[in-house]
């Protein structure tokens, strides 16, 4: 084997080696046969062997804000993939579960001292990730460093909320395994819960949702996750005039993302009807759009669903004319 030394190389274009029909190429390889870097459109699944640890994958179908490259995290006989680089445009990068709510408090509980809490340009989450009732968050307002939310009543014990907050051009703490819309379903018993299959999902994931579609104010109070299911929590029995729109969001150690947040924002309305055009250019009708209210304004009113209505735009409905200063984020979910 010829070795060179203090070589001085131009140009070196890597071709690769399919690995199969239709899996990634090998571009480099150690001396044990192993991948140390490979590349393709589909991320390799989790439990395959011949990637090295360390080895880089280069998604090349990603950019524009879906991740393009990941690390092999597991072993070279049983590989797991993961996020490994900053990704441009929104991500989650903190956010907090099961934060535990207590009886006779209303405003609570308050998250303190969270990344770029406060910034109100920097969209957020919050809702419950446990509930008994019908309870909601009517807003979850950001000042200095401090999530302060409103609730429907007092939630007692029996329920918990989870919280998340966007930033831009960040490492994703969390990454989207799951998004999409679910024709809501009338419960013969009055329960004013839906359940959506979200196979693969577990319990530590933390999922959002809203309204696409109402004929009235219900409210989603939150969303709880569970293996392969997740719970969505309503302010009453929606019978089936409602589509509710969801993300599931799971630690990035722990998952490939399947969906990336194309587009994210706080929106201040206008006022002037209860229907409010808001452009997002570039937005797709095939996109999931999930929606909040996080400031409530001098004259309250509820936000009954939003959708994307057509390409560039979504519609936000409340149940009257909101004025000029109510507060709604919003986050467009794509598929990676």
């Amino acid at each position: 084997m010829a070795l060179f030394q203090n070589a001085h190389i131009g140009t070196v274009t890597i071709t690769g080696d399919r690995v199969s029909a239709v899996g990634p190429k090998a571009l480099i390889r150690d001396a044990s046969g192993n991948m140390l870097m490979a590349a393709g459109t589909t991320v390799p699944a989790d439990a395959g062997s011949g990637y090295a640890v360390g080895c880089t994958f280069v998604k090349t179908n990603g950019g524009g804000g879906s991740p393009a490259n990941f690390t092999n995290q597991g072993s070279a006989t049983s590989c797991k993939f993961r996020v490994s680089a900053p990704v441009p445009g929104w991500n989650i990068g903190q956010a907090f579960r099961a934060v535990a709510c207590s009886n006779g408090q209303t405003a609570l509980p308050v998250i303190t001292h969270y990344e770029n809490a406060g910034v109100t340009t920097d969209p957020l989450f919050y809702q419950f990730s446990l509930s008994d009732d019908g309870d909601y968050v009517i807003q979850a307002v950001p000042t200095a460093n401090t999530i302060t939310p409103e609730l429907s009543a007092d939630p007692l014990t029996a329920h918990a909320v989870q919280c998340a907050v966007l930033d831009q051009d960040i490492m994703p703490g969390w990454v989207c395994t799951h998004a999409g819309t679910q024709v809501s379903v009338a419960d013969a018993a009055g329960a004013a819960t839906n359940t959506i299959t979200t196979t693969g999902s577990t319990v530590g994931d933390i999922a959002f949702a809203s309204f696409s579609v109402s004929d009235d104010t219900d409210q989603v109070g939150g969303a709880a996750v569970g293996a392969d299911a997740t719970t969505v929590y309503l302010s009453t029995n929606p019978l089936a005039a409602h589509t509710i729109s969801y993300a599931v969001f799971a630690p990035v150690a722990h998952a490939v993302p399947a969906y990336y947040i194309a587009y994210a924002g706080v929106h201040t309305t206008l006022g002037g009807a209860a229907a409010e055009a808001v452009t997002v250019t570039g937005a797709l009708t095939t996109d999931i759009l999930v929606a909040q209210l996080i400031d409530k304004g001098s004259t309250p009113r509820l936000l009954s669903d939003a959708i994307i209505s057509a390409a560039d735009t979504v519609t936000l409905t409340f149940a009257d004319d909101p004025s000029t200063d109510h507060l709604v984020s919003y986050m467009i979910l794509r598929a990676c």
